[in-house]
């Protein structure tokens, strides 16, 4: 994904999220749980960044408090765990990851507001193709147009391959049924 499409994904995001909480007006006072696959230092920094937007976009119309990011460690379990203790601690749930976006796409209730930010691909998930958001209260689920086959078909067609390789870090990949 290149520059421009990243910065109107995470302006899109942090739209949701504002339109989130200034819609709750009985509420002066929001707790955000942030759950994540794995951190490094540009997750970090990316993070750091949609925390300080937020705060920036709401202001002074309401107090926003962050949870510590929670880390699965790419362990189906742990991310199970980990929504269902964001969910009993905080007011809205933001996901990163492809295993939180997994884990969460497979359940079927979702008790606090919850916005996905990554990994939803029509190529892993029962999704329409007419379908743009989950269509589910309390979850935002953004998915993208196109799904990594099609964007492989654009590759091939723009430059016909005989063999294409796909190289994937495969540390701590226990217990993700990915």
């Amino acid at each position: 994904m290149n520059t421009p499409n990243r910065l109107s994904y995470f302006f899109l995001i942090l739209f949701l999220l504002v339109n989130t909480l200034l819609s709750a007006q009985d509420k002066d006072k929001y707790t955000v749980s942030i759950l994540n696959d794995i951190t490094n230092e540009r997750a970090v920094e990316l993070i750091e960044a949609l925390k300080r937007e937020i705060k920036n976009v709401v202001g002074q119309d309401k107090e926003i408090s962050f949870l510590d990011v929670v880390e699965n460690n790419l362990n189906a379990d742990k991310a199970k765990s980990d929504y269902l203790n964001a969910a009993s601690n905080s007011d809205i749930i933001l996901a990163f990851g492809a295993l939180n976006t997994k884990v969460i796409y497979e359940r079927n209730t979702y008790p606090k507001p919850t916005i996905v930010f990554s990994g939803v691909n029509k190529d892993f998930m029962t999704l329409s193709k007419s379908q743009k958001t989950s269509g589910e209260e309390n979850i935002t689920f953004l998915i993208p147009p196109q799904s990594y086959s099609e964007d492989l078909d654009v590759f091939i067609n723009i430059y016909p391959l005989n063999a294409f390789w796909i190289v994937t870090l495969m540390t701590n990949l226990k217990n993700t049924n990915l």
